[in-house]
């Protein structure tokens, strides 16, 4: 099971950038929504920019240090789909809050926890072929995780909320 999570740290890395891009103002010029109809304020261009360059940086390290991809390539390619997927999730959870009413920065469990995930599975998944076994342990993982790691940021001020 930690080999599932260390193979999906480009999401979750991806999912916390955006938090830190904001809190410490990096890329200023990207940090207008994406569609603040659709999608809301929160979700910036920055944020997109940040999570997914990140996701990239985290599985090509990942590469370095102990490969789980088989070339430098697949694993640029992987940190790609995971990151655009992390926050492809996050982008989908956003419309359907707007669809269904629910404001900026409100709760909508439990997709707030495992939005990224999701969208980490569907689009990683030509490259990683995910059992259902794996797929539901990261979903419980990261339902489970993200409220203890939202929390931290909160107490520590990088985040308004603690959700």
């Amino acid at each position: 099971m930690l080999q599932l999570i260390y193979i999906a740290l480009p999401a979750f890395v991806a999912n916390m950038l955006p938090v830190f891009a904001t809190h410490w103002d990096i890329f200023p010029t990207l940090a207008h929504p994406i569609d603040e109809r659709r999608f809301g304020v929160n979700k910036t261009w920055r944020g997109l920019v940040v999570g997914v360059i990140g996701a990239i940086a985290i599985a090509s390290a990942q590469w370095l240090i102990f490969s789980p991809y088989p070339t430098l390539m697949h694993a640029l390619l992987f940190g790609a789909l995971a990151g655009s997927g992390a926050l492809g999730g996050d982008l989908i959870k956003s419309f359907f809050k707007r669809l269904f009413g629910i404001e900026n920065g409100r709760p909508f469990v439990p997709f707030d926890q495992i939005d990224y995930m999701l969208g980490f599975l569907l689009f990683t998944y030509p490259l990683a072929t995910w059992s259902f076994a794996d797929a539901l342990f990261l979903l419980v993982f990261a339902l489970i995780a993200n409220p203890v790691v939202n929390g931290l940021a909160y107490a520590i001020g990088l985040k308004k909320t603690f959700w």
